[in-house]
């Protein structure tokens, strides 16, 4: 019951998302409270009962999703003029081959303080690093982001894209002038500075190239990893391993329940696990999207504490359920909700089986990680098919190569980086066979994406 419950909810937000005309609501509200009046006054046979009882999980998603629309820019009678903003930092710049993007809540404009706090997406030429909390004074024309299509014509919504986190401007080649710092919220600043301390610390034992790619693989930051490894990434379908999803951070949590066994009980050592995906999610910088993929990590670890299939589905989807009432537009223009939640879901429903059909791998752990890494891609490539509109034709062999070892990789980056706090010395003994595990990984992915017709599009 609870699972058609919220696909109904679902169908119910997604109807919503295509209907442009919001007067419909009006209607949908009175079907509510017929439904209400149905459902407990005219109702006895069972099956009415379910049907109206679905039908109201329906309506009531195609309310709140209608409510998410309902928000509106206050700079929409301001597009294409030059303005000038005062704000905060909320996300730090990410460098891309064009320069700089990152995300401020402007408070003021001119002289004048805005009714409400509103983000928006500022991108500016050059590489000065500004902070989280910073406050500064931004000028430059505003514009309304668009569309656009890949190569091979596959049209990605971006103004829905940023819409779900609240942003419906751009500001391209902003003047950017930093006035203040301490503006933002002490512990989002404290995690920011946690994650850029425990990359520093990667950085004082791997190269830059191994360092920015072993952020990518273990924390998700892609800002530093070269366009040509990307391409290769691409090209060779391992994309997802430089996402931030469940997937990720529950690698991380497996792996040091497996250190533990060696000490304690599989469920003092799931605990540990447990523990350390929070760990990881604080160094990640605990942005939104790491708290969802954190939250579907220890879902996946409560299956394996509870070694019962059906409870951690249902958690888990309740726990969507919540994530898309809160936030409904994550349904459609969310890849990393969508990452994270279709991870879990392969885990939990074929990780054990693809491990009884793969006895032929003798030990047990290997076993275990092999079965986990395949399971996940059961679901995660199809989704990747769908949503970029290409396909690695050889991604398949490309990820029976590499998933494997991507688990001990990213254990030896975040021993590596811990241990850099306690000596350089000590850090570089796991960092210099995560150095090797790299080098593999980037030589086989372009090998891989070096091989003619690669990639076809659909």
């Amino acid at each position: 019951m609870i699972y058609f419950s919220i696909i109904s909810f679902i169908f119910g937000v997604f109807s919503r998302l295509l209907v442009s005309d919001s007067l419909v609501t009006l209607l949908s509200i009175f079907c509510l409270i017929c439904a209400f009046l149905a459902f407990y006054i005219f109702t006895k046979e069972k099956v009415y009962k379910l049907t109206i009882f679905l039908l109201l999980f329906f309506i009531l998603g195609f309310i709140r999703a209608d409510f998410s629309q309902l928000q509106t820019s206050q700079f929409k009678n301001l597009e294409q003029r030059y303005v000038n903003l005062s704000g905060i930092v909320t996300v730090p710049p990410k460098i891309t081959d064009k320069g700089s993007r990152m995300t401020v809540e402007v408070f003021e404009m001119g002289n004048s303080k805005l009714m409400r706090p509103e983000k928006i997406l500022v991108t500016y030429e050059g590489y000065d690093i500004f902070e989280y909390g910073d406050r500064l004074q931004i000028g430059g024309a505003l514009e309304a982001p668009k569309s656009f299509e890949n190569d091979v014509g596959y049209v990605f919504n971006y103004p829905m894209y940023l819409a779900k986190d609240g942003i419906f401007f751009v500001m391209q080649k902003a003047k950017v002038t930093k006035v203040g710092e301490g503006g933002g919220n002490f512990f989002m600043s404290f995690l920011f500075d946690v994650k850029d301390s425990f990359i520093s610390k990667m950085q004082t034992v791997l190269n830059s190239s191994d360092t920015a790619l072993m952020s990518g693989i273990l924390l998700g930051a892609q800002d530093s990893i070269p366009k040509t490894t990307k391409e290769d990434f691409q090209k060779s379908g391992l994309t997802h391993i430089l996402v931030l999803s469940g997937y990720n951070i529950t690698i991380v949590g497996v792996a040091v329940t497996w250190v533990f066994l060696f000490w304690f009980s599989k469920f003092v050592s799931l605990g540990f696990g447990a523990f350390a995906i929070i760990i990881f999610a604080l160094l990640s910088g605990g942005g939104a999207s790491t708290v969802r993929a954190t939250v579907m990590a220890l879902i996946a670890m409560l299956g394996k504490i509870l070694g019962r299939e059906n409870d951690a589905i249902r958690v888990l989807f309740i726990v969507g359920f919540l994530m898309i009432f809160i936030n409904p537009l994550t349904i459609v223009y969310d890849p990393s909700f969508h990452l994270s939640f279709l991870a879990t879901l392969g885990m939990i429903l074929f990780s054990k089986k693809i491990e009884l059909k793969t006895m032929f791998i003798k030990n047990a752990k290997l076993r275990e990680i092999f079965a986990t890494t395949i399971a996940t891609q059961l679901l995660v490539a199809p989704y990747f098919l769908w949503s970029m509109g290409k396909v690695s034709i050889i991604s398949l062999i490309s990820n029976i190569f590499v998933l494997p070892i991507i688990p001990f990789t990213m254990f030896l980056g975040f021993v590596t980086g811990t241990l850099g706090y306690i000596s350089f010395y000590l850090a570089c003994i796991p960092g210099f066979i995560g150095h090797i595990f790299l080098w593999y990984i980037t030589t086989s992915a372009h090998l891989f994406g070096s091989i003619p017709f690669a990639v076809l599009g659909i």
